[in-house]
């Protein structure tokens, strides 16, 4: 069942919800409380949408939670700092929704990510053409040679970027799949995922460790 939306959700309601979630779905769980301008459902008021978050990191059930680099400091660092005192691991993220930057920028966001804290760092990109899919590998791949030591996560959104969706290879670390609903354009069931990441060697076969 999903999540109420969260302009339904008062702070103080959100820990019962993160525990009741996390018992119905037997695996970790990455809070987000996504901005509207990065791919969230609605406008909603910072202070609010940040103390969201401070609650359900506060529970120490989520393994990880997802704060917008775009997120004005004085509201993502108490945040940050309650998640990695509760055992929650941050990720830093940036969603380029209307296209796709010059490898420069992606490695500078990359950087900007692993210098703010972040235990994880993610760059999701909008390609339009082929080049702009081999642009973000590539920015993986370099960004791990040259100065990245935390995992990352690099996606290109939609049916062009699909491939990219499995550059374990090239520097990202986790990709997304279709549990019961896909949240953004591009991701695909979770059992063919699987069982490509069986084949690309990024996974081991089921039954092994």
């Amino acid at each position: 069942m999903p999540a109420p939306a969260s302009d339904a959700l008062e702070p103080r309601d959100v820990p019962e919800l993160v525990k009741l979630v996390a018992a119905a779905a037997l695996c970790p769980l990455l809070i987000t409380n996504r901005l509207q301008s990065e791919g969230g459902h609605a406008a909603q008021d910072e202070d609010r949408r940040l103390a969201i978050l401070d609650a359900a990191v506060g529970t120490g059930v989520p393994a990880m939670v997802d704060i917008e680099m775009m997120t004005e400091s004085r509201l993502a660092g108490p945040v940050i700092e309650a998640a990695h005192g509760a055992g929650v691991a941050v990720v830093r993220s940036w969603h380029d929704l209307s296209g796709t930057p010059s490898q420069q920028t992606a490695l500078g966001a990359l950087r900007a990510m692993q210098d703010a804290l972040a235990d994880v760092a993610k760059v999701v990109t909008t390609p339009v053409i082929p080049e702009d899919v081999l642009m973000l590998l590539g920015a993986g791949l370099l960004a791990r040679r040259m100065f990245l030591e935390i995992p990352c996560v690099l996606m290109s959104m939609g049916p062009l970027g699909a491939v990219g969706r499995f550059g374990g290879h090239f520097g990202s670390d986790l990709t997304f799949a279709v549990g019961l609903e896909a949240s953004a354009p591009g991701q695909m069931d979770l059992d063919l995922v699987r069982r490509v990441l069986v084949a690309l060697g990024l996974r081991a076969p089921a039954g092994e460790p």
